[in-house]
């Protein structure tokens, strides 16, 4: 009894403490969206957008080789006494991923030179010097979330938003409203955070590297193993997520892009700020009941928990496309500037593509506690490509009202296929 009181009292604390974080951080990104479309006109703001996803696809591809194996490995490198030999491999696959971005971009602006978007060479370092720098960031967090330092999480979720306001702002006002002063505020930010989660990255590694190792494990091959399907299918996940936008600047405009910029981070926020709060809270916890996935009456645990956490994802959303339905002229006119509003009766239906998103996204953090990471492969790869298409479509057809109602088919297919895939892994483990 003494004991489960002390489980429900650490957990406690640790969602206060995550709660806290991720309303300040989703308020800041609420207040990001409103100041930077005051300051920049709807085709300076897709301009940003666009510039912006150029980042992630640095990130997306470089990094996939090790980021999603350190951050699920991690807890069972405590659970071996095995830190400073984990540290030391995920040390060598951030360098080596870092080189490879390096390269990317590189590359990337080779092609921007010799095409209609030389002069957009300046927003690709900046962006992709911010996609470097909160891909560290993403994998030290992820660190000291599984590691249950929630209030380091928090306060650096937190800080991380406010920070580029108040840098962005200050630069657009010193520089000009312009692409490129943003992404100078977005990248001091970065750098500033960065330097923070190193600071308390050390410190937890000095505690938990006292411990001693009970095995001697490969960590270098199993981070790459866990990650391989990453590197599969990031690109074409990259290529379905940002679509959108490029498809819209094909055929539409940049301020097109900037409008559909805005409704979707509208959209998307709300719902993917409890869902985020839900995978930060319990992805450690999952994965820590797991372990290495041989267990089925852990893993038993793990497909309860999972499946109710998507069932209150769905009614969320719902509660969602209600709320924005009767409310969505009164939030475009107090969260984003005057010409951004004229979409704003799209935004029921961007939150709807948002939940479902969000659920798959729930079944994808449980595939990846059960170590099912190669299953996602294909149906990942076949989602992400027929959605590049479907969002070309939609634009070419319908502009704006098209890609949201893209946005939708892919999100229900995507989440359809990974509720199947996730049920016959488990009536698969249960015939075993």
């Amino acid at each position: 009894m003494l004991e489960e009181r002390r489980r429900i009292g650490r957990l406690s604390r640790e969602g206060g403490w995550l709660i806290i974080g991720q309303v300040i951080g989703v308020l800041g990104q609420l207040m990001l969206i409103r100041v930077m479309t005051e300051y920049l006109a709807p085709a300076e703001y897709g301009t940003l957008a666009l510039a912006l996803t150029i980042g992630v696809l640095v990130c997306q591809v470089s990094f996939a080789n090790s980021m999603p194996g350190i951050m699920r490995y991690y807890t069972l490198a405590v659970e071996c006494g095995d830190v400073l030999a984990f540290a030391r491999a995920a040390q060598r696959s951030m360098g080596l991923s870092a080189i490879i971005a390096i390269a990317l971009t590189c590359f990337i602006l080779l092609g921007a030179m010799i095409s209609q978007y030389s002069a957009w060479l300046p927003f690709i370092v900046a962006a992709s010097l911010i996609s470097i720098l909160g891909s560290f960031n993403s994998t030290l967090s992820g660190i000291q979330n599984a590691a249950r330092q929630r209030a380091v999480v928090a306060a650096h979720g937190a800080i991380d938003p406010w920070l580029r306001i108040i840098l962005a702002a200050s630069a657009v006002k010193y520089l000009g409203p312009t692409v490129f002063a943003a992404l100078v505020g977005y990248s001091i930010a970065a750098a500033l955070v960065m330097c923070s989660q190193w600071i308390f990255f050390l410190r937890l590694l000095t505690v938990q590297s006292q411990n001693v190792p009970n095995a001697i494990t490969s960590w270098d091959q199993k981070i790459w193993t866990f990650s391989k399907p990453y590197v599969f299918f990031n690109l074409p996940t990259w290529a379905q997520t940002n679509s959108d936008r490029w498809s819209l600047q094909t055929y539409a405009n940049s301020v097109s892009v900037g409008q559909f910029s805005a409704l979707m981070q509208l959209g998307y926020a709300p719902i993917f700020m409890i869902v985020g709060f839900v995978n930060t809270l319990i992805g450690p916890i999952l994965y820590s009941r797991s372990g290495d996935a041989t267990d089925e009456l852990r893993n038993a645990g793990v497909h309860r928990i999972s499946w109710v956490l998507v069932a209150i994802c769905l009614l969320l959303t719902g509660l969602g496309v209600w709320i924005t339905w009767v409310f969505n002229a009164r939030i475009f006119a107090l969260l984003v500037g005057a010409e951004f509003q004229s979409v704003s009766y799209l935004l029921p239906w961007t939150v709807l593509a948002g939940g479902m998103l969000a659920a798959g996204q729930i079944l994808n953090v449980k595939m990846a506690s059960e170590l099912r990471t190669q299953a996602l492969l294909w149906p990942k790869m076949v989602i992400s490509v027929a959605g590049v298409g479907v969002n070309f479509i939609g634009a070419y057809y319908g502009g704006i009202d098209g890609v949201v109602i893209a946005a939708n088919v892919s999100s229900f297919v995507a989440l359809i296929w990974f509720a199947f895939l996730a049920m016959s892994t488990e009536r698969a483990a249960i015939s075993i």
